[in-house]
């Protein structure tokens, strides 16, 4: 561990104000996640001199690849084109601070968009001809309704819009009345209690869906996403020292991870019936989650499995991987815990996110509620 440094405002840099009001400079990107962090101004790091020499190289790296307009961007745009309009947003912070994963869905669609309008002049985008753009060049269902691809890429470009109508690089913000129709979306299915041994059973009637089950544990008793699931392995396991709610040390086993979504940190509390399930599980190097050949399991290869799981055991249609985060944030909400509290274990950095998205309003949500306050 080296000496503290604070960070100090460089010259003539103007930080941009970011959601949550803090000012950021820059997110490094690149593989070493251990030095992956957020800096801002006022920051006191507690580094090796060496690591910090490090992180600033890779930062003026990423800046100079910025201003050059390489590496998703095209120096060779025409100022007052969507492409010129593309090729700024690439080099501003509301792009560069995505995620990798994010980053790599935007990147999809900016494409398409200058594939499509590029040459077009941004000052021609009136509302008019922008809601005709919508409606014609979007993937919809025949009715005029966005399907989910189609309202992806709606919003990535009504985000680009918005960017480059406050650099006046529009005229006005031509979306900014409009409200895209897109296709129903039905809420996020709840595995239910038991919906669990049903799965577990079906699984496990052939040797070589044991992963599938060993995932479905992981997930719903820890709330992560399938990507980080199938990493989770005997190595992330960690003990910390706490001091619990009488004021002396307590000793808590848990998973400690670095989500690969947003790159952050998170430590979960090992659930007492996932401790009991994982000690029958052989303890060996590698992940938890295995396919049949003892290969690391993709998400999409997980998905598919589950799928094929739940159709043979003729649970509802609906259950995927991607529920057990929901299921695992509504059961923490059953048990009582607090938004922030349940934010911590899913790795939200905004509390309305799992308030918005995966808190389900179930019957057994209610019935906790009328006990926690029969109680009182």
């Amino acid at each position: 561990m080296g000496r503290r440094y604070t960070i100090k405002k460089p010259p003539n840099c103007q930080p941009r104000p970011i959601k949550g009001g803090e000012s950021w400079y820059f997110e490094p990107q690149h593989r070493d996640r251990h030095l992956m962090r957020r800096r801002k101004v006022g920051d006191t790091l507690t580094m090796s001199l060496a690591d910090i020499f490090a992180e600033v190289r890779l930062l003026n790296a990423e800046l100079d690849k910025a201003r050059a307009g390489t590496g998703g961007g095209d120096s060779g745009a025409i100022p007052g084109t969507i492409r010129f309009v593309v090729v700024e947003f690439r080099r501003s912070p509301a792009y560069l601070m995505l995620g990798e994963r994010t980053k790599a869905d935007y990147d999809a669609i900016l494409d398409w968009i200058v594939a499509k309008f590029g040459n077009s002049t941004a000052k021609s985008w009136t509302p008019a001809a922008a809601v005709k753009l919508v409606e014609t060049q979007l993937e919809t269902d025949g009715r005029g309704r966005l399907t989910r691809t189609g309202y992806y890429k709606f919003q990535v470009l009504r985000r680009l819009v918005r960017w480059g109508a406050a650099r006046e690089h529009f005229t006005v913000n031509p979306l900014a009345d409009y409200r895209a129709a897109r296709i129903p979306v039905g809420g996020q299915q709840v595995w239910l209690p038991e919906h669990q041994p049903v799965f577990v059973r079906q699984a496990r009637s052939r040797p070589d869906n044991e992963g599938f089950a060993r995932a479905m544990w992981l997930g719903i008793y820890t709330g992560q996403r399938p990507e980080d699931i199938v990493r989770m392995c005997a190595t992330d396991i960690v003990k910390l020292t706490l001091v619990d709610e009488h004021g002396g040390d307590a000793e808590v086993e848990g998973f400690s991870i670095v989500q690969m979504k947003r790159n952050r940190r998170v430590f979960i509390p090992i659930h007492s019936e996932l401790a009991a399930e994982m000690a029958t599980w052989p303890r060996r190097p590698g992940p938890f989650v295995l396919t049949r050949r003892g290969r690391v399991m993709s998400p999409s290869y997980l998905s598919r499995g589950v799928l094929r799981i739940c159709r043979a055991a003729g649970l509802p249609t609906g259950l995927t991987p991607k529920q057990w985060r929901h299921t695992a944030a509504t059961r923490l909400s059953e048990a009582g815990c607090t938004e922030t509290q349940i934010a911590a274990i899913l790795g939200h950095a905004d509390e309305a996110t799992t308030r918005r998205h995966y808190i389900q309003r179930t019957t057994s949500t209610a019935v906790a509620a009328m006990k926690r306050w029969d109680r009182k």
